[in-house]
């Protein structure tokens, strides 16, 4: 005969809402820290529960996910300004050993990127050949592919030396003629900050009483410095 009456079930029930309870005749419980009448037991599905002198209560757990799934849609939704990512490396400054219009035709060059624009603006000073003499270019350059890419289209916008010239009065004197070209080209970024860039394009400068059209060429090696950017999510 069980040891459990219906009452004490029924007082169990009641100060253990929400418990399944199954009757179980003839078991004799052990001791317990609950008023002595039963000991913890886990069964075979996984399911928490008392015995209380052959009444077992029992309490299957509930997913962690399901019960605290408003909380964590609403805690979702929440906007988090100021999150911090990884900083980002960008292209900061570089030098250029080259030939061609943007470098004096002999000569070297540097770039400067502006922040938080794919635009940055360079400089050259080289050695023509024919005189020889010095010569200068200066421009800006706007980046068609952006970020980290090490594979990077361009354009830009420059004035150089188009061409030399002497007259004819055997005077010996040499002119230099700058103009205005625009040319477009590929620039190779290594993760190691080599860079090689090349391009061409077209310019036109004066030459006594006409404009000609020139072409507009430049290819280099340099070496590329980055910084790094902090975004934050808005």
């Amino acid at each position: 005969m069980s040891l459990c009456s219906e009452g004490l079930c029924g007082v169990a029930r009641s100060l253990i809402p929400g418990w399944r309870m199954r009757h179980t005749p003839g078991y004799v419980s052990g001791v317990s820290s609950l008023a002595g009448w039963g000991h913890d037991y886990l069964d075979g599905e996984g399911a928490v529960g008392t015995d209380y002198t052959g009444c077992r209560q029992r309490v299957r757990p509930r997913p962690i996910v399901k019960q605290h799934l408003p909380m964590m849609l609403m805690l979702g939704a929440l906007p988090l300004p100021g999150l911090a990512q990884e900083p980002l490396s960008l292209p900061a400054a570089a030098v250029y050993l080259g030939g061609g219009n943007h470098y004096g035709w002999l000569g070297g060059g540097g770039e400067a990127y502006l922040p938080g624009v794919p635009l940055s603006l360079f400089v050259g000073l080289g050695v023509a050949p024919q005189g020889p003499t010095v010569a200068g270019a200066a421009g800006f350059r706007y980046y068609l592919t952006v970020g980290a890419t090490p594979h990077r289209l361009f354009g830009d916008l420059s004035v150089s030396l188009m061409g030399l010239s002497k007259p004819t009065d055997l005077s010996g004197r040499l002119f230099r003629h700058y103009g205005v070209g625009v040319s477009f080209g590929y620039s190779y970024l290594a993760p190691s900050g080599l860079t090689l860039t090349a391009g061409g394009g077209v310019g036109s400068s004066e030459f006594g009483a006409d404009f000609e059209l020139l072409p507009v060429v430049h290819i280099a090696v340099g070496w590329t410095w980055r910084s790094r950017v902090s975004h934050r999510l808005q």
